[in-house]
């Protein structure tokens, strides 16, 4: 799991993933990639003037030591679709993201995180069906096209609101 004490990882924000993010593997077993990836919740706390506000904080990870690939299958076009996985991983982190930000039980992120690893699964099977595990370059160009399109429609950090301390007023309101 990428969230093992003491593995690496590698965030999502430290940019596009390359051949030195994988361990390489010549075992029949690893003819397809394995992109080992999870999701980090921790709670930060932020003050503005005497409010302090504590939200669950989430980033999306990726292992390269246990996240693999064979050598014989290193093109651009396997990069890029580990890639559209990773940048999938990226966009359900931030639909978590947006929901944990109205619910902040602690509970709340491991009743979700199974949900959205089962929507990753279902979205890297539909991939690699409809590439050809990343051989047609025109289909992995669209999926790599839809996920950025729909990463630029939903906003990395969710606003959280902020509260400001007003002067005292009075309203009247005559009907």
């Amino acid at each position: 799991s990428a969230q093992d004490p003491g593995s690496p990882v590698k965030r999502w924000d430290d940019g596009p993933l390359s051949w030195d993010d994988f361990t390489l593997n010549s075992d029949s077993l690893s003819a397809v990639p394995f992109l080992d990836y999870d999701w980090l919740a921790r709670p930060v706390t932020t003050k503005t003037g005497n409010l302090k506000v504590t939200r669950m904080q989430t980033e999306s990870i990726m292992n390269p030591v246990s996240s693999r690939i064979n050598p014989d299958h290193r093109t651009p076009y396997t990069l890029l679709c580990q890639q559209v996985v990773f940048n999938y991983v990226e966009l359900c982190r931030r639909e978590l993201q947006n929901k944990l930000d109205f619910d902040q039980a602690g509970s709340f992120v491991s009743k979700l995180s199974p949900l959205y690893h089962d929507k990753v699964d279902r979205f890297i099977t539909k991939l690699y069906d409809e590439t050809g595990m990343g051989q047609d370059t025109s289909m992995v160009r669209f999926f790599d096209a839809q996920v950025k399109e729909q990463l630029e429609e939903f906003p990395k950090d969710t606003p959280v609101s902020v509260f400001q301390k007003k002067d005292f007023g009075l309203g009247i309101n005559v009907g």
